[in-house]
């Protein structure tokens, strides 16, 4: 399972579980306090829309090429 292999940094990655009841600022706030350089989520849960939440932080998604995305909004999250 691809949580096993994060969890056990076989990519050279370290699971940082995230509230799934944060709303935007405080998501933000842990994004950027981690520091994060990879984001696995999923779409939705419930009332929560992951991706929609991760848009609106990071417009520059949309644009951006693989392992280069620079968010204004995430100054401490770099590829």
């Amino acid at each position: 399972m691809a949580a096993d292999a994060i969890r056990d940094g076989a990519h050279g990655a370290v699971l940082v579980n995230i509230n799934p009841a944060y709303r935007l600022a405080e998501l933000e706030y842990v994004l950027n306090k981690v520091g994060c350089h990879a984001i696995v989520a999923a779409e939705h849960f419930k009332t929560s829309k992951y991706l929609e939440m991760l848009e609106t932080l990071a417009p520059e998604l949309a644009d951006a090429e693989p392992n280069a995305l620079r968010a204004a909004k995430l100054q401490n999250c770099a590829p």
